[in-house]
């Protein structure tokens, strides 16, 4: 028997692993796909990612990655400002990279992993676990769900409800790796684009280069509110077109072929992220941030407090493990009740993006406080109540 079971590999999982594992707990992750793993996503950490998961920019240097120094914002009619800092505010990563040194690290600490091997089912009895999946079933003490959107561990345990189409977001992205002499004179400043669409939620595109390497990475995508969408492949490609009108993608490209997939990213999580010998973290519980659907440094930080967690507490009892909700609460509540109250702004009143971003135009500020919103500062309400009473 093992103590800890981690359904899936992604950041949630192994920084739960390590964690874990460092602590002294026999931990093994099931990832349902092979290793090195790949995941569709925007591949865009924020400088907090790298205290959280203890690298530094020598660490960061074992994978791809690129600067992000700036952000442009477009209104849905594309009116738009940029706002540019010397320092660092993000990294574009690979993901499968990114992914990969991760769970490297997750290793390194004695935890084990059994990849291409999904789980199937997930038993809760009074003193253990049964994890059964197609290959094996296993037990143990403790089962950490960090599988997704469509976490087999909610399903089975019944912690939380199936999402709605109106709680999710759908994302189509593609990444497409491009030489780098390629697109080096279309994008000069280290910008990510960042475009607010009709459907509540927004597109994006940004370059991928680092020095170190000769090619580079195109990522692009649309997301919106899945109950909204109507055709999302016809929503990318109309971005596509766009953005090569205005001169933001360059013609000669062949993009990647898209891929999709969705998030709960509206709301916030549902009441309960945990049970009787069961934690949710990251997607699976609903934590990508719905303030900027960011899901990887929330699941970062969802993963270290699981392991926290079931570290300080006297049994896996339901009763012992509302610690974890209470812990992630503390860290993260401010940041879903300012994001639903944005995005009950987004989705109902889409030209006011046109007139927020108009406000700010010259306000050097303001804009900095948005963009401070968008990668989670620190002091989000302060932040956010600044902006407010400058535009509402």
């Amino acid at each position: 028997m093992h103590d800890i079971i981690v359904a899936g590999a992604g950041p949630g999982g192994t920084t739960a692993a390590k964690n874990l594992a460092r602590r002294g707990f026999s931990v093994l992750i099931l990832e349902k796909n092979p290793i090195p793993r790949d995941k569709p996503c925007g591949g865009w950490i924020t400088p907090s990612v790298l205290e959280l998961i203890e690298w530094d920019e020598k660490k960061l240097d074992e994978i791809f990655w690129s600067p992000i120094k700036g952000l442009s914002i477009y209104s849905p009619s594309l009116f738009s400002f940029t706002m540019k800092r010397e320092k660092i505010l993000s990294y574009g990563i690979l993901r499968e990279q990114f992914d990969h040194a991760l769970l490297t690290d997750a290793l390194s600490e004695g935890a084990t992993v059994n990849a291409d091997e999904a789980v199937k089912n997930v038993i809760v009895k009074d003193e253990k676990v049964i994890v059964q999946t197609k290959k094996n079933d296993y037990t143990c003490r403790l089962i950490i769900g960090a599988d997704g959107t469509r976490s087999k561990v909610a399903e089975c345990t019944k912690v939380r409800p199936a999402w709605t189409s109106s709680e999710i977001v759908l994302d189509l992205v593609s990444e497409t790796k491009v030489p780098k002499k390629m697109i080096r004179d279309f994008y000069k400043d280290d910008l990510a684009f960042i475009f607010y669409n009709k459907g509540g939620g927004y597109n994006w595109i940004y370059p991928k280069i680092n020095q170190k390497y000769d090619d580079a990475c195109v990522n692009i995508g649309v997301g919106c509110q899945l109950s909204k969408i109507k055709n999302s492949r016809q929503m990318y490609q109309e971005h596509v077109q766009n953005l090569k009108q205005i001169n933001l993608l360059p013609e000669s490209i062949t993009l990647a072929k898209s891929t999709g997939w969705t998030y709960a990213t509206l709301l916030g999580p549902k009441k309960r992220t945990y049970g009787d010998r069961v934690l949710l973290v990251g997607d699976a519980g609903g934590f990508s941030s719905n303030i900027a659907g960011e899901g990887i440094r929330t699941a970062i930080i969802t993963g270290k407090l699981a392991a926290e967690s079931i570290s300080s507490v006297p049994d896996f009892s339901k009763t012992s493990l509302k610690s974890y909700e209470k812990a992630w609460k503390r860290l993260l509540k401010t940041e879903y009740d300012i994001g639903k109250v944005l995005q009950q702004t987004l989705t109902r009143e889409m030209d006011s993006i046109d007139n927020i971003l108009k406000k700010l135009r010259d306000d050097i500020q303001g804009q900095e406080d948005l963009v401070k919103l968008l990668i989670a500062s620190d002091d989000l309400a302060e932040v956010f109540g600044r902006l407010a009473r400058k535009l509402l």
